[in-house]
């Protein structure tokens, strides 16, 4: 699968550059890209949640992108666990996006968009983590593609949502605090969750 995605990532991104027309290129670039990354992303995820042990969180996150913030939750996730790093990224992610709302200046904008880029890449991979320590190895690529479908979808019709509150209201203050609204949302769900009761020893595998 991971072959094969390669093979087509590098063929649609060669079509989509030689492109005519913006229609021609959504499609090339949209279809076949979005495709083939996804038939990458999800399977590797899934298979370095069941090639490591220890130091999953870091292992996961190397293969996310390897950006700072990834690095530094992967290592903070492996210390003291992955569901509680979560949390508390959840949390300092919903204040950054609120701090939004009070900035004036363009340096104050980039200072916020630093931080909220570097808790947002930081807790992608934290997620894949909780997904293995719940779920067996031959269910990774099912939950971790539906989770990744889930968030994609949320990520493309979150700005069209941000275009319209800012057409009718001439200002983004309303999305941000919805923003940080569903953050802590996030966060009182996933604090609300409960690891499965880990299998007995003995018991025969599903």
């Amino acid at each position: 699968m991971v072959l094969a995605g390669s093979i087509v990532l590098a063929a649609s991104l060669a079509l989509a550059s030689r492109a005519e027309s913006l229609a021609e290129f959504q499609r090339l670039f949209g279809l076949l890209v979005g495709a083939a990354t996804a038939a990458i992303f999800a399977p590797m995820m899934a298979c370095v949640t069941g090639w490591f042990d220890t130091q999953r969180g870091l292992a996961v996150s190397l293969v996310s992108a390897g950006m700072a913030g990834r690095i530094g939750f992967g290592l903070a996730g492996d210390r003291f666990g992955a569901q509680r790093v979560l949390v508390i990224g959840l949390l300092a992610q919903a204040f950054a996006v609120l701090a939004y709302a009070s900035v004036s200046r363009l340096g104050g904008f980039y200072t916020v968009a630093v931080a909220v880029g570097f808790i947002y890449a930081g807790t992608m991979p934290l997620y894949a983590v909780i997904i293995r320590e719940n779920f067996p190895l031959r269910m990774m690529g099912t939950i971790i593609g539906g989770t990744a479908l889930a968030g994609s979808l949320g990520m493309s019709t979150g700005p069209l949502l941000g275009g319209l509150v800012y057409d009718r209201m001439n200002s983004y203050t309303l999305m941000y605090v919805a923003s940080w609204g569903m953050g802590l949302a996030a966060m009182a769900v996933l604090m609300a969750f409960r690891p499965f009761p880990a299998r007995r020893a003995g018991l025969a595998p599903a």
